[in-house]
């Protein structure tokens, strides 16, 4: 970060001095409530006593209010996620609103928002310039209803059709996966929305077992695995991650792996933002 930046970031009003400032000023417990977040299936009846309004992060109820055969039309997906930030913005004692998330892996989702093909589809265009206008009609769908991140796209690479979910997927090719990977971040993240690729990293094994250790080296893993989330964030501007549910070589999970999330993504490819867990 040059001089001048550093002036400009920390200028009195910035983003990150208030930042900086609320983090001074909230308490061990409003920390780790916004460290947390909540998932409710179930909208109906009850919902809002199931709902922990404290948490700093919620799927969005927009994902299941089209449980029953109904189909919720933009502004009434607005208007439930509005009420849900507003109660949540309440109850805080600093009134920080909460990060409403969801899945957009082809087309954000919620009633009546835009459908895309599968991802394996979209990549068998071999046209990143027409999955990011993809991932720009996604984007400002999703942040049209006040969801400010995606969990998308997946840039793991499928190498075994086993493998369920290979068809979330780019293929097994790490320069195609990366190239439509950036491409799709880049229309999220033009619209206000933190695109937040997974399942970072090499989330599949022999046999296409889901979530299982890998047994790749390092080596491997630099030469393949890695560069499609390399390219989300050097090329695609992504500002989340969602670190994977297995373990890697060294015997270390993904969600408490130095080597990982602070060695290779924060030191050497310099990333600022969230990483969130799957």
């Amino acid at each position: 970060m040059t001089e001048v930046n550093k002036k400009d970031a920390y200028a009195p009003d910035s983003p990150e001095a208030r930042a900086e400032a609320l983090l001074g000023q909230l308490s061990i417990e409003e920390k780790l409530h916004q460290l947390t977040a909540q998932m409710v299936f179930d909208i109906g009846e009850g919902y809002e006593e199931r709902r922990d309004p404290l948490r700093g992060c919620y799927r969005n109820p927009g994902h299941f209010m089209h449980q029953n055969g109904t189909i919720s039309t933009p502004g009434q997906v607005t208007e439930r996620i509005n009420r849900d930030i507003e109660i949540s913005m309440k109850a805080q004692p600093h009134a920080i609103p909460p990060l409403e998330h969801g899945e957009s892996l082809h087309g954000a989702q919620w009633g009546m928002a835009t459908i895309f093909p599968q991802p394996i589809g979209l990549a068998s265009t071999f046209d990143p310039g027409l999955v990011g206008e993809a991932g720009d009609v996604i984007g400002c769908e999703t942040a049209a209803v006040g969801v400010r991140q995606a969990l998308a796209p997946v840039v793991n690479l499928a190498r075994d059709v086993r493998w369920g979910r290979t068809i979330e997927t780019f293929g097994e090719d790490p320069k195609l996966a990366g190239d439509m990977g950036a491409a799709m971040c880049r229309g999220f993240e033009k619209n206000g929305v933190a695109a937040t690729p997974k399942h970072f990293v090499d989330n599949y094994a022999d046999g296409g077992r889901d979530s299982n250790y890998s047994t790749h080296s390092e080596r491997e893993l630099r030469e393949v695995y890695l560069k499609p989330f390399e390219a989300c964030f050097r090329e695609g501007g992504a500002h989340g991650v969602m670190a994977s549910y297995n373990s890697l070589e060294n015997g270390l999970p993904a969600h408490a792996n130095p080597w990982l999330l602070t060695k290779v993504l924060r030191e050497e490819w310099g990333f600022d933002g969230i990483v969130v867990s799957d």
